[in-house]
């Protein structure tokens, strides 16, 4: 299996809640892999954002998802940053200086529960391999330019 394919199986798996699926293959992963896997990431979670809330981001459509992240994530453990997650989005429209307000270390983890939340809870969960292909062209389209740090 090539690299692309690992990284849409390992998303597929996250995103339908398959954690021990999804760390099976990122175990596949080589120390090459993870540079190239993030900005997949990355690709990915602004392809669903984007698909999510359209090319202009509205704050009262913002702050409703926010309510709702706060409200699905209230347990989680650890807990989810929800300055984090709206710092993150935001990034996405232009606001890049919310984005180094985010650990490094941070950002994997908000952009797969604001992936996850999306796609649980719309259709886009449908379309994840289209998704997964705009994604590609996405990172494709980083990375030659020179813009790869997510």
């Amino acid at each position: 299996m090539d690299r692309d394919e690992r990284f849409r199986q390992h998303a597929r798996a996250l995103l339908n809640g398959e954690g021990q699926e999804a760390q099976r293959i990122a175990d596949q992963f080589t120390r090459d892999d993870h540079g190239a896997h993030f900005i997949f990431i990355g690709a990915l979670f602004t392809r669903i954002v984007l698909r999510h809330f359209g090319t202009e981001l509205h704050a009262e459509e913002l702050q409703r998802f926010m309510s709702g992240v706060r409200q699905d994530f209230q347990t989680a453990n650890p807990p989810l940053n929800s300055l984090h997650v709206e710092g993150m989005i935001r990034s996405i429209y232009g606001e890049d200086q919310f984005l180094q307000e985010v650990p490094a270390g941070e950002q994997s983890v908000v952009m797969w529960a604001v992936m996850r939340k999306i796609t649980d809870q719309t259709v886009l969960g449908r379309h994840l391999e289209q998704l997964f292909g705009e994604a590609e062209e996405l990172a494709e389209r980083w990375i030659a330019e020179g813009a790869g740090n997510v």
